[in-house]
């Protein structure tokens, strides 16, 4: 019984094995990507990924406590099952990367719960900080 166990235990770090060199996340040409997942962060603390990074990194910062950041309903159904830490980023006028509207970001609330994923934050880009009035328009939509 002890045998069998322990051929099973080395087939699957075989497979797991194989499947990391099959994604080639060791030999990355992003040398952004590949400095960030060797960033030694202590005890509570993490290193945030401000874009959406490509499927083939996420196990990188699964392993190495690297948070992301999730800007669409498409990109959240993706990275649901992986366990990450998110920021989520909404879009108050830019108009370039976040949840464009209310109903997305409540999907992704609503679904939460049946993901492995865990809300660390959710946050906003002042494009015009010295424009109170752009500013202050900017807050009222990311308010509502």
């Amino acid at each position: 019984m002890i045998v069998v166990l322990a051929i099973v235990v080395a087939l699957i770090y075989g497979v797991m094995w194989f499947i990391k060199k099959q994604a080639k996340l060791d030999d990355s040409k992003d040398e952004f990507l590949r400095q960030v997942a060797n960033v030694s962060v202590g005890p509570g603390k993490s290193v945030q990924v401000v874009t959406m990074i490509d499927k083939a990194y996420l196990k990188i910062c699964e392993e190495n406590n690297i948070d992301i950041t999730v800007a669409s309903k498409d990109y959240f159904d993706m990275i649901r099952y992986f366990n990450l830490n998110i920021h989520i980023k909404v879009d108050t006028g830019m108009n370039r990367l976040g949840v464009k509207d209310k109903e997305t970001l409540n999907y992704i609330y609503n679904n939460m719960p049946d993901s492995n994923l865990k809300i660390k934050g959710i946050y906003t880009h002042i494009y015009n900080a010295i424009d109170q009035n752009t500013t202050d328009k900017q807050i009222e939509v990311f308010k509502n």
